[in-house]
């Protein structure tokens, strides 16, 4: 089945394709599928969905201002592309229960945006006696284009969504129910950055259990400072330990010496970025980073260079595991000055050269260190394996 696609035409098959692991070539977060037609829109905000034939069903009904993620759940790149066009967001994902996580992590990042949101929840379709899920792809084709927008006119805000669905969880004809729903729903309240939205919402969540908006105030207002006793903290942890948040996600990946690590990284950054950084000879070898990962990209590239090749994050693919060149990527992404390059470089190499010799230091004077070290040379750092 093919369908009809602006000024292309898109095979049902496709999406496989879009759908593929993140690449440094091809970056899935800081993609959204049809954005290049919906910014010319004239509607007043943009519909976020889920799948790439909801996108083509819904231009082809006449919403032009529809686009999807690339396969992947909402991220904050996407976010900032789309802050470009529009201050107003319209998520419509499908009403399934993956569906309705999709959306409740959308709203968690778009929380304290710049951004209006609302949610537009699709109703179950009848089939054969029995309510099923349906996306907007399957809601144009049943029920067409003038359902939908009366759908999108009248959507509910986040809040809105949010709170129906907490609601949705209890059955407040019980009073143990009811106290239940009351602490979820200050907590959820306690998140929200107005205090007038806090007034209002507070006010209908004591309506829905049924107590007075005295006591709901209260329960909003204890969870607020809990809240805000939580995110002191977080923050005193953060500060307690900074190198946390240089350290890689994957921990087998974690950094042993971050000063090093973080040079190593600058080094391969700049030699992606450009290539005539390259000096004459290899600066240092493999075995001089600490990060065994590191050190195995900056061979791979300085074998690139020599075999002719372009130097890109492309030519590392081969001999890495998408784990490690999903670091990597990471890595390439991160800022950059091309400002000052040759000294940035120099500045690079040379803390790499010091940690080395650091640590061939520490292992002379330490056999046991020494024998360790040796060790984990001999097990390997994993990778792909070759004949």
């Amino acid at each position: 089945d093919v369908v009809a696609f602006g000024s292309r035409v898109l095979d049902k098959s496709e999406p496989k394709y879009m759908n593929s692991s993140e690449t440094p070539v091809y970056s899935k977060r800081r993609v959204l599928y049809g954005l290049n037609l919906a910014k010319k829109t004239k509607r007043p905000n943009i519909i976020l969905c889920e799948g790439n034939l909801d996108i083509v069903t819904l231009h082809q009904a006449g919403f032009d201002n529809a686009v999807a993620s690339m396969g992947t759940a909402l991220t904050v790149e996407q976010t900032r592309l789309l802050s470009r066009f529009t201050k107003e967001l319209v998520l419509c994902y499908d009403n399934d229960n993956a569906g309705k996580i999709a959306t409740e992590r959308a709203l968690q990042i778009l929380n304290n945006s710049e951004f209006s949101v609302k949610v537009l929840q699709l109703p179950r379709r009848l089939v054969d006696g029995e309510y099923v899920k349906q996306d907007a792809d399957d809601f144009i084709k049943y029920q067409g284009a003038d359902a939908f927008e009366r759908l999108l006119t009248g959507s509910e805000n986040g809040v809105e969504f949010r709170m129906e669905q907490v609601a949705g969880k209890y059955d407040l004809s019980s009073d143990e129910a009811r106290v239940a729903y009351c602490e979820e729903i200050s907590t959820l309240l306690a998140g929200l950055p107005s205090a007038v939205e806090r007034e209002i919402y507070t006010v209908r969540a004591a309506e829905t259990a049924k107590i007075s908006p005295e006591a709901m105030r209260l329960e909003v207002q204890r969870a607020f400072k809990r809240r805000l006793s939580q995110e002191k903290r977080t923050e005193l942890r953060k500060d307690l330990n900074p190198a946390a948040r240089l350290q890689p996600k994957e921990r087998t990946l974690r950094y042993d010496n971050i000063r090093s690590a973080r040079a190593e990284e600058g080094l391969l950054r700049l030699l992606i970025l450009d290539e005539s950084l390259f000096p004459a000879q290899p600066p240092l070898r493999e075995d001089q980073f600490s990060s065994p990962l590191l050190g195995r990209a900056f061979t791979l590239l300085w074998q690139a260079r020599e075999d002719g090749r372009t130097v890109t994050p492309a030519v590392l693919s081969e001999a890495l595991t998408p784990e490690e060149m999903s670091h990597i990527s990471a890595v390439c992404q991160q800022p950059e000055s091309p400002q000052h390059a040759k000294q940035a470089l120099a500045d690079y190499i040379r803390i790499v050269q010091e940690e080395s010799d650091k640590r061939a230091g520490s292992q002379a004077a330490d056999p046991l260190l020494a024998a360790t070290e040796k060790y984990k040379d001999k097990k390997g750092t994993g990778g792909k394996q070759h004949g």
